[in-house]
């Protein structure tokens, strides 16, 4: 698909650069995922045109003068190279079009101010902030001194590509990240721009890298005072054999966050990052998890009341909590249940409880429920204890026993 573009580009002279992480990663030696490309012009009109030659979809975004386009797993951003001011620290800028010197000098770190131009048949790297050199130098450096205070989701990506790319940040930058955290930047990032920044770190190949030094930097406690990032225990247990996608759910790095702070402060990190459904689950169950904690840790605890206590909690926060908490009496019983407890079954279905007699309703839900606590407790085991156990259910039903 690039070799399509850039046939096109050069075939109509058209001034279009490549930019960004595709001149990164590919010079570090990276996949190349992601495919940037700036226009001396207007970058809707230019994708349009771009589609009915190469074929996709097309979607723009008008208040960014910025494309995308899709063609099976490949997507395409195109912008109109542009300038941008900050109407007040932290608040989307407001951008107007500019020219490409304008545009490599807006953007984040220098390693990231890179720009070829495609329709030239020897085209030379624009290099005005010597990215090339950092990053052979693996240095993460901001282009201005008023980086962060503009736009503090760099403190993010700074760390993120830190850690992603084994890089170091340049100690001017460290200094200039420090300036911001202290004049309290982050205050001034809405929750959804915050979220944002960390759902992209939780995505990231090694989340607790890039977590751990938000952590050690003081970017977190700039979140939300108290918030860490809880190392990942060493304890060997059992996880069950859930599909791939459960299994590695990066939300259990919103665990690995949140697991030291007081309820109220896990209601505090909810509104603070305008949390989804999603998210405000798994912070809800840890919560729940740790209420319980106590109960579900003492020693003659009934299987049946381990259940009761977890049945309604997504095994993304048990996971979660199985990686991250540091009580090895919590994550054996949290293993058992999701190994063992959750597993099981009865035979006995709804339609022989109503077989029995009983009206179809919520009742036979019930009936089926104190079942499986029976079998949970080894109360009952083979198909036959079932039916018998069911049967003295509604006998006691029946008799008001």
């Amino acid at each position: 698909m690039f070799g399509d573009v850039r046939d096109w580009v050069r075939a109509n002279k058209i001034h279009l650069y490549l930019v960004g992480g595709a001149i990164r990663d590919s010079f570090l030696g990276y996949p190349v995922t992601d495919l940037d490309f700036t226009y001396d012009g207007d970058a809707i009109d230019l994708a349009r045109k771009l589609v009915s030659y190469i074929g996709g979809q097309v979607v723009v975004h008008p208040r960014f003068g910025t494309a995308t386009i899709s063609l099976g797993d490949v997507r395409l951003d195109l912008a109109s190279c542009r300038t941008e001011t900050y109407p007040s620290p932290g608040k989307l800028p407001l951008v107007s079009q500019g020219a490409i010197r304008e545009e490599l000098l807006r953007r984040d770190f220098t390693v990231n101010a890179l720009a070829i131009p495609l329709w030239e048949d020897h085209p030379e790297m624009l290099d005005l902030s010597n990215g090339i050199a950092d990053l052979r130098d693996r240095k993460i450096r901001v282009l201005h001194k008023n980086s962060f205070i503009d736009d503090p989701t760099r403190l993010f990506r700074a760390v993120k590509y830190e850690q992603r790319f084994d890089f170091q940040i340049d100690v001017d930058t460290m200094e200039l990240m420090t300036q911001s955290l202290t004049v309290g930047s982050i205050s001034e990032l809405s929750g959804d721009r915050i979220r944002h920044e960390l759902d992209r770190i939780f995505e990231e190949s090694v989340p607790a890298h890039a977590l751990g030094r938000l952590s050690h930097v003081g970017i977190l406690d700039a979140v939300l005072p108290g918030l860490i990032y809880q190392q990942m225990n060493n304890v060997d247990v059992s996880l069950p054999s859930f599909n791939d996608a459960e299994q590695t759910n990066q939300l259990e790095y919103l665990v690995s966050i949140s697991l030291s702070l007081s309820p109220e402060k896990k209601e505090a990190f909810i509104q603070r990052l305008n949390m989804p459904k999603d998210w405000i689950k798994v912070i809800s169950d840890v919560t729940a998890i740790q209420a319980a904690e106590y109960e579900l840790t003492t020693s003659d605890i009934k299987s049946s009341r381990i259940y009761s206590l977890l049945e309604g909690v997504s095994a993304i926060a048990i996971i979660g909590v199985m990686k991250f908490s540091d009580s090895t009496d919590l994550i054996r019983v949290l293993s058992d249940y999701l190994t063992r407890l959750k597993t099981v079954t009865i035979s006995v279905s709804g339609s022989d409880v109503i077989a029995r007699g009983l009206h179809p309703g919520p009742n036979v839900g019930l009936i089926l429920r104190e079942l499986l606590l029976y079998k949970l407790d080894g109360a009952i085991v083979t198909l036959e204890d079932e039916l018998e156990m069911l049967n003295t259910i509604l006998v006691q039903q029946t008799t008001g026993q």
